[in-house]
C-alpha cells in the first residue's frame, strides 16, 4: 500500500499495520526525517523514485535522500528514460545496491495500443509515441514493457544480465515475501519464466509451466 506519511493518521497507521501490510511510501511531501520515522514505524518500501515526492536538496534530504541511504528501504524506480534521467536511475542503483532496487513500469492500459485517446481512474489519457499523458502534459503513469525497461537499466548502470535480472524478478518477490515460490529458477518453485533472445525481445512466456507462444 502506497502511503503518505505526513498525513494525518499515516503514522499510526502505519504502527498499527505494518505486520500486515507492506507500507511502501509515495505521493508524498514528507521530510528526510518524516521518511525515516516512517521506516522505524515499519514502512519498507518507496513507491516509483523521483516521481511524485519531495526532491533532494543539500540542505534538506528530502523522500530522495531517505530512499537513497536508509538500507531499510527498498526503491523502486521506472526506467522509462522519460520519468526519470538515465544519471538519476544509475545513482540510485548505485546506492541501493542490487539486492534493495528494483525497476517497475508503473504502465497504464495504453500499453501495446496503438496512439489514442484512453482513461486512467476516471481521467482522460492521451498516448504520444512513448508516453502517456493528461489533457495537461502530466505524465499518466507509462506505456513501458518489462523488457524494454530492463534493456534501458541495462544500458544506464552498464550492469550485465548476470545481476541485472535480480531488478526484474527476485527482489520483487522476495519484497512481497514470496521469494520460496517465484523470482528465480530453482527446483520446487512455480515455472513462472520470460524466455528472451539477446536483444531482451520476448520469445516466449511459460506461467506455471504452460508455454504461450507470443506473436511479432
Amino acid at each position: 500500500m502506497t502511503i503518505a506519511p505526513e498525513v494525518d493518521g499515516a503514522m499510526d497507521v502505519i504502527t498499527a499495520k505494518h505486520d500486515d501490510i507492506i507500507f511502501s511510501i509515495g505521493h508524498t511531501v514528507a521530510t528526510y526525517d518524516e521518511m525515516n520515522a516512517a521506516v522505524a514505524a515499519g514502512a519498507k518500501h518507496i513507491t516509483h523514485l523521483y516521481n511524485a515526492a519531495t526532491p533532494f536538496n543539500h540542505r534538506n534530504p528530502g523522500a530522495f535522500g531517505a530512499a537513497w541511504i536508509n538500507d531499510d528501504l527498498k526503491t523502486e524506480c521506472i526506467v522509462d528514460g522519460i520519468h526519470s534521467h538515465q544519471a538519476s536511475v544509475k545513482i540510485a542503483y548505485r546506492l541501493k545496491g542490487r539486492d534493495r532496487f528494483m525497476i517497475i513500469t508503473d504502465a497504464m492500459r495504453a500499453k501495446g495500443m496503438p496512439d489514442g485517446d484512453y482513461e486512467l481512474g476516471g481521467q482522460a489519457v492521451v498516448k504520444q509515441h512513448d508516453k502517456a499523458v493528461l489533457a495537461d502534459g502530466t505524465l499518466a503513469g507509462s506505456i513501458l514493457k518489462m523488457n524494454e525497461a530492463l534493456r534501458n537499466f541495462m544500458a544506464y548502470t552498464g550492469e550485465t544480465l548476470d545481476n541485472a535480472w535480480r531488478v526484474v524478478s527476485y527482489n520483487q518477490a522476495a519484497a512481497l515475501g514470496l521469494s520460496d515460490e517465484i523470482g528465480s529458477i530453482k527446483q520446487g518453485k512455480y515455472a513462472d519464466l520470460v524466455l528472451v533472445d539477446e536483444e531482451l525481445n520476448v520469445l516466449t512466456a511459460v506461467k506455471k509451466g504452460y508455454m504461450k507462444m507470443i506473436k511479432n
